[in-house]
This record gives C-alpha cells, structure tokens and sequence, in this order.
C-alpha cells in the first residue's frame, strides 16, 4: 500500500517581505519529497510574487489562489490541483526536518486516520518575551503547553505542518473562506472547523517527535500583537459555536482553560514571576472577551446567523462555505 501514499507538499504564502523565509521552506519540502510526491507553492493574490518563485523554481508548479483572499482560499486552490491521496501543508514561516514525510506517510496505512501533525517549535527573531507562556505558544502558531507530549489522537492538527488525505477534506468542502488568516488579520481556528466538520470517525493524530520549526518575527512579541491575537481567537471560536454544538466542538478549549492555565497561574505566581502571570490573565481575558463578543455580535442579526450555519457539506468547487462572517 505504501507506493500509493504519494503526497502534494503545498506551501502557500501571500507576502513578497517574506521570500527569504518562503525559499527555506520550500527547500525543507524540496530536499526530502519522493519521486511520487509534488511540491505546490500557492501564492495568495499577488502576481508579483507568483512571477518571483517561477524565476527562482522553474521546475516548481506554483499556481495563484483563485478563490477569495486568504489562507483558506489558498489551502483550498491547493487541494483542488492536488492529484495525490495525501496533501500537507507547511507555513511560508516554517522549515520541516528532514523526516516529515518518511515519519508520518506510514501513519496512513491506517484507513481510519485521516490527518497527521506534528509539534511546531518557535524561532524567535529576539528572545522569548517575559509575558508569552508556553500554554499561550498558539499565539504564535507554536505547539502550547497542554498538548501531549507522547503520539495521541487528536481533535486537529496545529496548521503550521499538518499532513492528511485529500479526499475526504475535499468531500466536505474544504476550509471556510470565512475563517483563517487574510493578510496580517490574527483569526485562526479554520483547521478546528474543519476537523470538528470531519467528525469523530476521522482520526488526527498528533507526532511531537517530528518537528517544524516557525520562525517568529519580532513584531508579534508584542502586548498588542498578543491581545489582538487573543482577541481574534475567541471571535473565531464563536463562529464555530454557532455551526456546531459547543459543549463538545469546544471541549478542548474548555479543558485548557479550566486545567492547564489556572494551574500555570498558579505556578507563575508562587515563583514571582509578574509578567508571566500579567500574560497568562490578560491571555485568558482577551480570548473570552473576542468570545463573548463574538456570540453576541452574530447573535442580534438573525441574517448573519443564519450564514453562519449554512452547510459546506458540499463537494470542494470554487468558494467554501458562502460569505464572510467575521468584521476583518
């Protein structure tokens, strides 16, 4: 079976500021894809960028995200040129050690697992600030404290570096173009949708011992950067809540809040550690203050609401999941 687990290695990216960052990752995808596998850039509403990595990869396919503006848009561009079982993704941030794909192509000869990830470790472009706990590494796009530390099934993988079958992703309709990140707008959770949409049937499993490694600029160690982020975070949690039934698409949310930061509270304070406990608090009110007010701002118009819970249990063709819901 192992000859056919061929795999699309897709990286998209939207930003000529980053090509530097762009070059590593595709040649941490280049150096070790298999003679069955593809590499695919997609590059995100930007001809001038697109130009750029034909002139610098030839050989590369890359192809312009013609679907709506953003990170989902074109993840989704990707899947639909894809022709391999397999599909990953990689940040245009990121580099993949050298046994991304002989470490986690075999985990899919079980047919019940339907995505892989592995632990994403930050490169910080300065130090570590004070205030950024590792329970709030997400912020960052960065496995957090609270994930297993051992392989474990679980609900999605981190977006940084993920690897899953393109089949069943297409055949619920893909990512929502109403989630994930447009530009430098710090919204996420467009791969928890997704997996909460696959259903509980589709085993994620998550590697730690497979590592990328995300490079983390110094503008987003910022307070503002941080509860912007924060911020964005629950807004986005809200939008899933209204689609699906909160208790249990959120469960792994509630979990880290109820266990891992309080307990993380509680260690910073007994060490003195002021700015850790300041981050964790104001970490932890952002993200339920975007919440609070994204259930009340979706929940006044009833028109919003009922876009919000339109069905993308559609075969992937052109847009996913209708118009925006989120105020960018």
């Amino acid at each position: 079976m192992s000859e056919t687990l061929a795999v699309t290695l897709a990286i998209c990216t939207y930003s000529d500021e980053r090509f530097d960052l762009l070059c590593s990752a595709i040649d941490s995808f280049v150096n070790q894809a298999r003679p069955e596998d593809q590499v695919l850039v997609v590059v995100d509403h930007n001809d001038s960028l697109l130009q750029r990595v034909h002139a610098t990869y030839p050989d590369l396919p890359a192809i312009a995200n013609d679907g709506p503006r953003g990170l989902s848009g074109a993840r989704n561009a990707a899947i639909k040129a894809s022709s391999r079982p397999l599909l990953a993704f990689l940040d245009d941030d990121g580099v993949v050690e050298r046994d991304f794909v002989e470490s986690l192509v075999p985990l899919f000869r079980d047919p019940t697992t339907v995505a892989v990830g592995c632990r994403v470790e930050p490169v910080w472009e300065r130090d570590r600030p004070a205030f950024l706990t590792p329970e709030f590494d997400w912020v960052v796009g960065c496995s957090y404290r609270g994930l297993p530390t051992n392989r474990a099934v679980v609900r999605n993988p981190l977006g940084g570096a993920m690897m899953m079958r393109r089949d069943p992703v297409a055949a619920v309709g893909g990512f929502r173009s109403d989630l994930g990140r447009v530009g430098k707008t710090p919204l996420g959770c467009e791969e928890t949708e997704l997996f909460i949409r696959l259903g509980t049937s589709a085993f994620t499993i998550y590697v730690p011992d497979v590592v990328m490694h995300h490079f983390v600029p110094e503008q987003r160690c910022t307070w503002r950067y941080f509860t912007s982020r924060c911020f964005g975070e629950g807004l986005s949690k809200a939008v899933i809540s209204l689609s699906h039934r909160p208790w249990t698409a959120l469960r792994v949310e509630r979990k880290h809040v109820t266990r891992t930061l309080p307990a993380a509270l509680w260690s910073a304070a007994v060490a003195g550690r002021g700015q850790a406990v300041a981050g964790l608090a104001v970490g932890t009110a952002s993200t339920a203050a975007g919440y609070v007010f994204g259930r009340a701002m979706l929940a006044l118009p009833p028109r919003l609401q009922r876009r919000s819970e339109r069905s993308s249990d559609a075969p992937l063709s052109g847009d996913v999941a209708g118009d925006p819901i989120i105020v960018r």
